[in-house]
This record gives structure tokens, sequence and C-alpha cells, in this order.
């Protein structure tokens, strides 16, 4: 079965997938420190199983296991400032029946970077870019070369709600300048709504130690393919996107060590190669993911 998202909601996350992690960073990375840099460093490995895809009728079956490594440090600075810098690695390994035009690998690494300013007790600027190469995997250079930005206002409208508007750019992919829209309500003690990217959830704060949620999640990214796995799709530009609808658990298991489990149903994947006019799309599948984040 192929589930069809709109087509706003797949425009926003491929297009803002880079420059939105900035907001993933900002939350992920809890209260400024008083004094001294913190540290997070994170590794995740998800799969999706085997599934059809299609270019007007069957062409084979893909799996997609996802491995992602990444070390985030966050450094206070003078006048409400707070600097971001960290690196950043994904390797994507695809499983492919049949006569299917993909590589067998993607792959993209890099820096990120940003500056986040409290400009009063209610509005906070966040500024952040990736630099970095991605691509089939079959070598670094110019062409995998990418940079995404974005600008992000958060306005903290109560103790209860809070919203971000901004706008984001990158330098490939099919959308290029789009819109950045968020928002976090404390729906009542222990419950909160998370609208934005790369998740929008409902959370449910269990315990201290152990946080329950719902919602929905994207994988994907954007990478260069050099090495054409069929006639005319080589020296081109992929965009490949999951969206996985699930639930999952984060447990502490210890001071600053954190375990997140989620699983479900990725109801629409697809591969685009958007310049040379050629899509794949996918059946539903089912996912799971695991990732470990430890803050130093």
């Amino acid at each position: 079965m192929k589930v069809k998202l709109p087509i706003a909601l797949i425009i926003a996350a491929v297009g803002l997938g880079p420059p939105l992690l900035a907001q993933s960073m900002f939350d992920d990375l809890g209260p400024a420190p008083a004094a001294g840099a913190v540290d997070s460093v994170a590794a995740g490995y998800s799969f999706s199983a085997k599934a059809e895809v299609d270019h007007g009728g069957k062409v084979g079956e893909v799996q997609v296991g996802h491995y992602d490594l990444s070390d985030t440090v966050r450094l206070p600075g003078p006048n409400d400032l707070r600097f971001l810098a960290g690196i950043f690695w994904s390797y994507d390994d695809l499983g492919r029946t049949g006569a299917v035009p993909l590589p067998s690998r993607l792959e993209a690494k890099g820096v990120s970077l940003g500056v986040i300013r409290r400009i009063s007790p209610d509005w906070s600027l966040i500024g952040m870019t990736r630099l970095g190469f991605a691509g089939d995997a079959a070598g670094v250079s110019s062409s995998s070369f990418d940079v995404s930005g974005s600008v992000i206002a958060n306005r903290r409208v109560s103790s209860e709600f809070s919203w971000d508007l901004g706008a984001g750019a990158m330098l490939r992919g099919r959308y290029r300048v789009l819109p950045v829209l968020g928002a976090r309500w404390t729906l009542a003690p222990d419950w909160t709504l998370s609208v934005g990217f790369p998740r929008t959830a409902l959370v449910y704060q269990a315990s201290d130690r152990l946080t329950l949620d719902a919602g929905i999640r994207f994988q994907g990214g954007g990478y260069r393919v050099t090495a054409a796995p069929a006639p005319g799709l080589g020296n081109t530009y992929l965009d490949y996107h999951e969206f996985r609808l699930g639930c999952g658990a984060d447990y502490r298991v210890a001071d600053g060590v954190s375990v997140a489990l989620d699983g479900g149903v990725a109801l629409s994947r697809q591969f685009d190669y958007y310049n040379r006019n050629y899509s794949l799309d996918g059946a539903s599948a089912g996912y799971f993911r695991l990732r470990v984040t430890l803050r130093l």
C-alpha cells in the first residue's frame, strides 16, 4: 500500500531538513549552562523493511538500514549568546531486489555551526548553518558539497506555549528557500504537543526517567549520485525521504545517558532524481529506530 502525504508537507520536510536541525539541536541540548561547555554525543540505527517501489509500475523492492553519529558542543557566550558547533555523519545501506535504479549506499558528513541569542525574556533568535558532503560514497568532490542554513525567531507566549517562525535555504534540492514554522504547547501537566521538524509528536512525561511519545518523524536527505545506477541517472542529484508514523520511549538510564526506541510504519517513501524528472514511489513498510545519547 502507498500513502501520499500532502505535497506541502513533503516540500517542507525535504527542503528544510538541514536548516531545521537548528530547532531540534536547540531543543535537545536543554537549558543553557551557567559556565563551561555542554557536549552531546548521539549514535543511532534504524531499519525500514523491504517494500515495493514503482515508476509507472513495479520496479523492484528496497529496504533501508540507516546509521548516524553526531557530536555537538554548546558554549556560553557574552550578552545572552550561546554558540553551537558540531560534526555529523550518516550512512544509508539500500538493499535492492530487482532492477532498482538506486545507489547501494548514501553517505553524508560535515560540520554544523550556530548561534542562539536571547534578546528578551520572551524572544530568542537562532541562526544555523551546515556544511558538508553528501553522495553515493564514490568519494568527496566539489559536486557533492552542500551547504544549508536557517534563521529562526522563537517566541515564548506563556509558560505553556511557544512558537517558531523563520526561513531556511539550501544550496541544492528541488526547493531552495522555504519558510520555517513550529510550535510547542503544554496541554496539561506531563503532556506536550510539539509541531515541527524532524518530529511532530504528542509527548507524555511518564516519570523523571521515562518519556513516551507518538507522532510522525522524517528520515532522509539530499545526495549527489556519481556512478549511474541506470542509463541517464549518473552525475545528478537524488532526494530521499520517508515519513514515519509511530510511537516510542526515551529512558534515562543514568545521569547524562538516555536510550530511545521507537517503531511503526513508514507511510511514504520516495527517491526523486529531480534534475532528471525521474522518481520512485515506495509502498508503506514497518520500521524501528534505536538511539543512544550521551550528555557531558
